[in-house]
């Protein structure tokens, strides 16, 4: 049986070197290859041929990596606060298109003027809530702003004119 020479052939981001001999169970011929990242590793002909090895490990490695990076944000008030609002959103059938970045938890409620802070997974009055300002565009950038949940209560579903209204008839 001849063998096929494949000295400083290419496979993905390997490059075979020289012949190893017949490895394994199945006695199949491999190869010792040079990877892209400098490491050494053995592949079959077969495997090489097929396109079934492409590189020692590294590439899986990197793929496996990048697909873990995320915002950095996770388990943050922000972070539960957009998560909550993109169920709700796709709920009601509502537009969702603000990002993790979007929401910013201001110092002070800016409607109420008063300060904002979480309490052990409890809702009370200075708690930061996420806020549609107009409730029929959804979720999107410059229609959200985080507010206490004391005005957000307040202002439940009522459109501006109806707040003026409760204003004006107040005394």
């Amino acid at each position: 049986m001849r063998l096929l020479d494949l000295t400083d052939v290419r496979f993905g981001r390997l490059i075979a070197r020289w012949p190893v001999g017949y490895v394994g169970k199945g006695r199949m011929y491999h190869w010792l290859c040079s990877c892209d990242c400098g490491r050494l590793t053995t592949c079959s002909v077969g495997n090489l041929r097929s396109g079934g090895s492409t590189s020692c490990g590294c590439f899986a490695q990197e793929r496996r990596i990048s697909c873990n990076v995320t915002h950095g944000m996770s388990r943050t008030p922000e972070y539960i606060m957009y998560l909550m609002a993109k169920t709700r959103a796709k709920k009601k059938g509502i537009p969702f298109t603000i990002e993790v970045s979007d929401v910013v938890i201001p110092k002070l409620c800016p409607m109420l003027n008063i300060p904002l802070f979480q309490a052990n997974g409890v809702l009370h009055d200075n708690s930061p809530t996420l806020d549609r300002r107009e409730g029929s565009k959804g979720y999107v950038k410059g229609n959200i702003r985080v507010i206490s949940y004391k005005a957000n209560r307040a202002k439940n579903n009522l459109t501006l004119d109806e707040m003026k209204l409760m204003v004006t008839n107040w005394s």
